[in-house]
């Protein structure tokens, strides 16, 4: 606040202490037209880049300077700069004005607008920020200005370029001419960057016709030239990273030099460089090595990338010189085409040395200087395709030439051929007879396969606990089961002893047959292990469930052993006392509740899930599971962790194997991963669990879309 006070006083005082009368912008009828502004600006070097608002408003008048140019271009500079200019509104009239700096590759662009001693509007935008920071979506820096009538207004911009080149092409227009102006301008740069995409599209159908890399890095040449362009105009920074300002002060340079690379080995093939001079084939790698180094340094930032800045300029303008010179060379000695090589590297030459030099500050901002380099590199384009036209349709004379020859030679190897080709019918269609019967053979082999595998997945799914035994113990529950294969790995299994309810998801080695005979043997043994053991600990369980398995299978532990076994998470669950023991291998349990648990600990035995987007506050607690398998392991003599615990009240408990989460799908054919797995659950878990497993399957199956099934799939979700 006092700060404020401080400009107001200042404000009031300066006036009437005898400086030099501002110039100042003055509009006295209701209709004005275009106003030449550069005559009106102050300005003020701010060296150590650390002035404020407050401090440049403080200033004495005498420290800006009137700037007496048509235009304001400060060359590559490290210092900030303010420019400062006021405009009085003498008319009965709103004015609508816009203000508009057309250089869209400013870093850093602060402007402010002051009333009545009042700083009434602050925007901060550049390229270092993100597109929709601007004031008006355009290309160029565009304010927006309302002057209220019988008003003075004054503002300050701050611009900041971090060493790079700082040139300040300024416009002050009503708003309709403006935007007039603007869609004229979008019209001819329409047409302009059309020309060269139609260039780009043109060499890469002569590139994928005749399999010639000549054409396809000319292609890659004027696609980045037009993206230079296209990056420099500004359009880049609107259309395709607007929130990417890194990128969009990076990529001029990256783009430059990739540019020139390609130019440069597009020249070389052409010019046939190495028949042309040893030398000249050494400058040009050297020129190459130099591009693509710059093009690496620029993401160092900081010194590296204003030392690629000024690198960039000076080295394509000395790259373009060496084109010219190697074309006069080629010309020289009558190499084909070297005519409009060296045509179109000196237009060429001539737009960037223009557009260098605008860059340096010694070219002021005009009409040659702000469209030289397009005008040059689209006269390049034009001329050099030309010449690529006209070589392919040498190559195309050519080859028609030789097609003939061949064509003749061949006809002849066909006369002689057709004879030896009769006399082979007959060997032919005898081993079509055979293939056609080995094929029958196969078909046949196939069917009795697949009808064995069919009767195979009646026997597994005989084995399977029967839906009347969930419905009797576990009334509210859904199964998601989807095999890969007719037959599958994953099982599910439930098992009531002593009013302890057991059940469990499992996952077992491998899929289809071989996964459904470990799935058998699992259930078996799961049953067994079950009918024996009198302990309520899951972890002991599946202890005791290891050593029947690791002793079925004959496992010792040896090189050489079976790795077979199995994933699974075992809940046994007391009904009555509402308590559960929960012990996993590799397979944890989630636990959707209303509310957290007491018994959640910072302990690394637990995570907790919330998702305060969703309209229901459930968590979902993962009760994590011990990293090891069923069976053979490095550490299969390590115990399995126990979790005994409490229900806090009404809760879902979902038991899965890794199928879902594994699967590839989605637009990026990425996996769909646990943590979309835990949003997916928690979304739904308010929902009854039959609308439960719709949407689990609807979502697979959109997520799946066209990809084949990598797993097989098991999910069981219980409410307790």
């Amino acid at each position: 606040m006092v700060k404020y006070i401080i400009i107001i006083l200042l404000h009031i005082l300066i006036p009437l202490i005898s400086f030099p009368q501002e110039n100042k912008i003055i509009i006295e009828n209701e209709n004005p037209d275009e106003f030449s502004i550069a005559s009106f600006i102050y300005t003020l070097e701010d060296k150590e880049n650390n002035l404020s608002i407050e401090n440049v408003i403080l200033k004495h008048e005498n420290e800006f300077t009137l700037n007496k140019t048509e235009s304001v271009n400060f060359g590559f500079t490290r210092s900030a700069y303010w420019l400062r200019f006021t405009i009085v509104n003498k008319s009965a009239q709103r004015q609508n004005l816009v203000f508009s700096i057309n250089y869209p590759l400013i870093n850093e662009l602060d402007f402010y607008e002051i009333k009545e001693f009042r700083l009434i509007r602050k925007i901060k935008t550049g390229e270092h920020r993100v597109f929709s920071s601007r004031d008006i979506e355009n290309k160029d820096f565009a304010f927006n200005l309302l002057l209220k009538p019988y008003s003075e207004y004054t503002y300050y911009i701050r611009v900041y370029n971090h060493g790079e080149t700082l040139r300040i092409p300024m416009k002050l227009d009503t708003i309709k001419n403006f935007f007039i102006e603007e869609q004229s301008t979008r019209l001819g740069d329409g047409m302009f960057f059309g020309l060269f995409i139609f260039v780009v599209l043109f060499n890469l159908f002569l590139f994928i016709t005749i399999k010639e890399r000549l054409y396809f890095f000319y292609s890659l040449y004027v696609l980045l030239f037009t993206m230079l362009i296209f990056n420099t105009d500004g359009y880049s920074f609107q259309y395709l990273w607007p929130n990417n300002p890194y990128w969009a002060n990076t990529s001029t340079i990256v783009i430059v030099s990739l540019a020139n690379f390609f130019l440069l080995l597009f020249t070389q093939i052409f010019l046939d460089f190495k028949n042309l001079s040893r030398n000249v084939w050494i400058i040009n790698y050297g020129f190459k090595i130099l591009f693509l180094v710059i093009s690496v340094i620029v993401f160092f930032g900081g010194f590296f990338s204003v030392f690629a800045m000024k690198s960039i300029n000076i080295v394509s303008m000395f790259a373009v010189i060496f084109a010219i010179i190697t074309s006069i060379v080629a010309l020289k000695k009558h190499t084909m085409f070297a005519r409009y090589f060296l045509i179109s590297y000196f237009l060429l030459m001539v737009g960037v040395i223009i557009y260098v030099f605008r860059n340096l500050g010694i070219v002021p901002n005009n009409l040659l200087s702000l469209y030289g380099l397009k005008v040059g590199f689209a006269i390049e384009v034009i001329l050099l395709s030309i010449a690529v036209s006209d070589r392919f349709r040498r190559i195309k004379e050519r080859a028609n030439q030789e097609l003939e020859g061949l064509v003749k030679i061949r006809t002849a190897e066909i006369r002689a051929q057709k004879e030896e080709i009769l006399t082979q019918r007959d060997e032919i269609e005898a081993q079509r007879d055979s293939i056609i019967e080995q094929r029958d053979k196969i078909v046949e082999q196939n069917q009795e396969i697949k009808s064995s595998i069919m009767y195979a997945s009646r026997i597994q799914k005989a084995i399977f606990p029967p839906q009347s035994i969930f419905e009797r113990y576990l009334p509210n529950h859904f199964i998601f089961y989807l095999p890969r294969d007719i037959v599958s790995g994953d099982f599910y299994w439930i098992y009531n002893k002593n009013n302890l309810l057991c059940f469990a998801v499992a996952d077992c080695t491998g899929h289809g047959v071989p996964g459904a005979f470990m799935s058998v043997l699992g259930m078996t043994i799961l049953n067994e292990t079950a009918a024996k053991i009198e302990q309520t600990d899951a972890g002991i369980f599946l202890d005791e469930l290891r050593e029947n398995l690791v002793r079925s299978l004959h496992q010792k532990g040896i090189e050489g052993d079976t790795q077979d076994g199995l994933d699974i998470s075992l809940v046994i669950f007391d009904k009555e006392k509402r308590e559960f023991s929960f012990a996993g291998a590799n397979n944890p349990l989630y636990l959707v509740c209303k509310n957290i648990p007491s018994w959640i600990d910072e302990s690394d035995r637990f995570s907790l899930f919330q998702n305060n987007n969703q309209k229901n506050k459930n968590v979902l607690v993962e009760i994590k599971a011990d990293k090891m398998p069923i069976g053979v392991h490095r550490h299969y003599k390590t115990k399995f962790t126990g979790h005994n615990l409490s229900l806090p009240g009404d809760c879902t408990m979902y038991l899965f194997s890794d199928g879902y989460a594994d699967q590839f799908g989605g637009s990026e054919k990425k996996k769909y991963k646990y943590q979309q797995f835990k949003e997916m659950l928690l979304s739904i878990s308010h929902m009854e669990l039959p609308d439960q497993r719709k949407i689990i399957e609807r979502d697979f199956e959109m997520w799946r879309g066209e990809l084949a099934q990598i797993d097989d799939v098991l999910i069981l979700g219980i409410k307790v």
